[in-house]
C-alpha cells in the first residue's frame, strides 16, 4: 500500500469527518462536566475579589482556547495534507464565534445550576434575568412569544440564506440543503435568543460574567465614585490589614487566663429570630414583643432604633453577634477559625454554653465554627411549627433548673425562614401563597413574583407566629423570675426583601429591607442607649462590659458597648454574605443618616452612596462625611487602623 493511498484511506475514514465535525457540542459537553464537578454554591463574582472566585472558570477558557487552537491546526494541517480550501478562515471565524456563544450559554448555565440545582429550561429561562435577586421574566416575555421570537429570528435567516443561495454573490457553489440551512437557523435563533437573555442589563448572571470574564462586556460596568482623600488612597492593602487583626486577636485568645473575674454574671439568652427585619416590630405585627418592651422600658427593656445585622445572611449574622467581631472580618476568622473572644471569655468566667434550634445546624459549619462546646438541643421531629413550640418549652424547663453556673443560652427560631411557617390561627393576612406554590429555585420565581403581596402577607403570618413564641417564653422567664439575672437580646438574623427594590430574599444587597433587622434588649438594669446606630457585633461587648470582666475589652473585640456613648463610633459596619469558597470585598458602613458601599479589594472603590433608607443623595455634597465614615469603619476593622 503506497503512503498516498494510505493518506487518502485515513482522509475519507477519519480525518475529515473529524475537522468537518463542529467542536462545539463536543466542548460543551466537556466544559459542563468539567463545570458542575468543580462547580458547588460558591460562585459570587460580584465583587472585586472576583479574581479569586474566577479560579474555576479559567477551566472553561483554557478549553476553549485548546479547543479552537486544535481546531486550526487540524484545518491547516487539512489544507496542507491535502491542498483543499474548503475550511478556510470564514469556517473558522465562525467557528470562533460560535464557541464564544457556547461559552456563554455553558457558563451561565454552571451559574444557574450552582444556584439552583437545575439546567437551563423553558420555565428557568423565562425567569433568569434577576433569578432569585429580580424574580420577573426578562423582557417581560411569556414562553409563546419567547416560541415566536425564535421562529421568526429562524423563517428571516432561512430566507436570507435562501436569498443569498440564488443570488450567489460570491460566485461559488452553494450546494447546502434547504433543511441545512433551516435547522442552522433554528439553531442560531436560539443561541441567540438564550444569550440576548442573558445580556440585558439587569442580568445577574450577565452582571456576574461581565465581572468575571473582563473581555465579556456585554453591558457597561457600573462607574465607581471618585475618591479624593489622600489618606484613604494610602491604605494599601486593607483585607491583608483585617487578616492580620484576626491573626493578632487570636493570639490574644490563646493567652487569656483560664480564670477571670467578673462583677456581675446574669444568665445570657440570644434569641435570633429568621429574617425578622425591623419594620416588623410594630403593635400590629408583634404585639407580644412590642408590648414587652413598652411595659419594662424603665426596667431595662429598649429596641434598637437602627440596628444592622453584622451580614446580610445567616452564618455572617451569627457570627457578629456571637463574636462581638465586625462582619467584615469574618471570612478571615472563617479562615483561620479559633474560640470567638466573646465565648472564650465567658469560658473563662465560668459559663455554660447551650444551643436550641429547630432544623440541622449545619449551614455553612455554623455549628463547629460558632459553637464548638455548646450542649446541643435539636428538635427535629414533627413540623417546624410543632417542633418551635416544644423547643420553648424545652428552653424554660432547662433555663429552670438550678445550676452552679451561669449560662449562655442561643436559641433560633425558624418558622421565620422561607417557605414561612405558622398554624391556622395564626393566619391573620390574607390571602396569602399556600405552601404548595413556594419554592426557591428560579423556575418559580415568576410564580411568586406574580404574587408579591400574598407572598408577604404568608412571611408578616409566620411572623405573627414568631411573637406567639417569644411572647411564650418572656411570659415564662418572668413568670420564673428569670428576667431580673438575664439578659436578653432578641434580633432577626437578617431582613428579608420582597421585591421593595425589585427583588426577593437576602443575600444580596446592603439595602435596609436586608441588612435592617429587629433588636430588642433586656438588661436587668435600666440604661440609656445614645447610639442611633448599632449592629450585631455590639451585642456581647455591651454585655461583657455590663459584666465588668476583668479584662481590655478593645483588644479582643472591635464591636463597641452600647452602655459607653463615644460619638466617633456611632455608626455600623455591613460585611456582604460569606458562602462556601467565597472571598467577597464588598463592605458597607451606615453613619449620619448615610450610607456607602464600598469594595476594598483589589482596591479601594466606592460602588454606592446613598441615604440611610436607601434614598439617592448628592455625593459632592457629602463628601466630606462620606469619607469619614468609609475611615471609620475600616479603622475598626483593620489592625494598622485602630481608633
Amino acid at each position: 500500500m503506497s503512503l498516498t493511498t494510505l493518506f487518502s484511506g485515513i482522509k475519507a475514514r477519519f480525518f475529515r469527518p473529524f475537522c468537518q465535525l463542529d467542536l462545539v457540542f463536543v466542548s460543551a459537553f466537556i466544559c459542563a462536566a468539567i463545570a458542575y464537578l468543580a462547580s458547588d454554591r460558591t460562585i459570587n463574582i460580584v465583587d472585586g475579589g472576583y479574581r479569586v472566585a474566577l479560579i474555576r472558570f479559567s477551566l472553561f477558557l483554557l478549553l476553549f482556547l485548546v479547543n479552537n487552537a486544535l481546531w486550526i491546526v487540524l484545518t491547516a494541517m487539512h489544507q496542507l495534507l491535502f491542498k483543499e480550501r474548503r475550511l478556510g478562515w470564514g469556517n473558522m471565524l465562525l467557528f470562533l464565534i460560535s464557541h464564544v456563544i457556547g461559552l456563554h450559554i455553558i457558563a451561565s448555565d454552571a451559574i444557574h445550576y450552582a444556584m439552583f440545582k437545575e439546567h437551563w429550561n423553558w420555565t428557568a429561562l423565562l425567569t433568569a434575568v434577576d433569578g432569585i435577586k429580580h424574580g420577573m421574566a426578562p423582557m417581560n416575555m411569556s414562553v409563546a412569544e419567547m416560541f415566536m421570537n425564535v421562529v421568526i429570528i429562524s423563517l428571516a435567516l432561512f430566507v436570507l440564506a435562501l436569498l443569498l443561495k440564488c443570488i450567489n454573490p460570491l460566485g461559488r457553489s452553494m450546494r447546502a440543503d434547504n433543511g441545512l440551512l433551516l435547522g442552522g437557523a433554528l439553531g442560531f435563533s436560539l443561541c441567540l435568543m438564550i444569550a440576548v437573555q442573558q445580556m440585558i442589563p439587569g442580568n445577574w448572571h450577565s452582571r456576574q460574567l461581565q465581572q468575571g470574564v473582563p473581555w465579556i462586556q456585554f453591558v457597561q460596568k457600573l462607574k465607581p465614585y471618585p475618591i479624593a482623600d489622600a489618606s484613604l488612597l494610602q491604605m494599601g492593602d486593607i483585607k491583608l490589614q483585617q487578616q492580620k487583626l484576626i491573626g493578632d486577636i487570636q493570639q490574644r485568645v490563646q493567652q487569656l487566663p483560664e480564670h477571670i473575674s467578673a462583677k456581675r454574671r446574669p444568665n445570657i439568652l440570644l434569641v435570633h429570630v429568621e429574617a425578622l427585619r425591623w419594620d416588623m416590630f410594630n403593635g400590629e405585627n408583634m404585639p407580644r414583643l412590642y408590648d414587652f418592651v413598652q411595659r419594662h422600658a424603665n426596667k431595662g427593656a429598649l429596641s434598637l432604633p437602627k440596628h444592622y445585622s453584622s451580614s446580610n445572611n445567616t452564618v455572617g449574622s451569627m457570627f457578629g453577634l456571637v463574636s462581638g467581631l465586625t462582619g467584615p472580618l469574618y471570612q478571615h476568622f472563617r479562615e483561620t477559625p479559633f474560640t470567638p473572644p466573646s465565648i472564650a471569655l465567658l469560658r473563662a468566667a465560668g459559663y455554660q454554653f447551650s444551643i436550641f434550634n429547630s432544623v440541622v445546624n449545619t449551614y455553612q459549619d455554623a455549628e463547629k465554627l460558632l459553637f464548638s462546646g455548646f450542649i446541643k438541643h435539636d428538635f427535629l421531629d414533627g413540623g417546624i411549627v410543632e417542633r418551635e413550640q416544644v423547643m420553648i418549652d424545652r428552653f424554660l424547663d432547662v433555663s429552670s433548673a438550678e445550676s452552679v453556673k451561669p449560662r449562655l443560652d442561643y436559641l433560633v427560631i425558624n418558622s421565620t425562614h422561607f417557605p414561612y411557617s405558622y398554624p391556622e390561627n395564626h393566619r391573620r393576612f390574607t390571602p396569602v401563597v399556600e405552601l404548595d406554590g413556594m419554592a426557591m429555585k428560579a423556575s418559580s420565581m415568576q410564580y411568586l413574583a406574580n404574587n408579591k403581596p400574598q407572598v408577604k402577607r404568608r412571611f408578616m403570618n409566620a411572623v405573627s407566629y414568631a411573637d406567639h413564641l417569644l411572647g411564650d417564653l418572656l411570659q415564662g422567664l418572668e413568670q420564673a423570675q428569670a428576667l431580673d439575672n438575664t439578659v436578653v437580646v432578641i434580633v432577626g438574623d437578617h431582613g428579608q426583601e420582597f421585591w421593595e427594590h425589585n427583588r426577593f430574599s437576602h443575600s444580596w444587597s446592603f439595602v435596609d429591607e436586608q441588612a435592617q433587622v429587629v433588636a430588642v434588649m433586656k438588661f436587668p438594669e435600666a440604661f440609656i442607649n445614645h447610639y442611633r446606630y448599632s449592629s450585631h457585633s455590639d451585642v456581647m461587648p455591651s454585655i461583657l462590659d455590663y459584666m465588668g470582666l476583668d479584662v481590655e475589652l478593645s483588644e479582643l473585640m472591635n464591636g463597641k458597648s452600647l452602655l459607653r456613648y463615644r460619638s466617633e463610633r456611632d455608626f455600623a459596619s455591613i460585611g456582604i454574605s460569606v458562602i462556601d469558597s467565597q472571598k467577597p470585598s464588598q463592605e458597607a458602613v451606615v453613619g449620619e443618616q448615610i450610607k456607602v458601599e464600598y469594595t476594598i479589594a483589589p482596591e479601594l472603590l466606592i460602588d454606592a452612596v446613598k441615604t440611610d433608607s436607601d434614598d439617592a443623595i448628592d455625593f459632592n455634597q457629602n463628601e466630606a462625611v462620606i469619607y469619614g465614615l468609609i475611615r471609620r469603619s475600616i479603622y475598626s476593622s483593620a489592625s494598622s487602623y485602630r481608633l
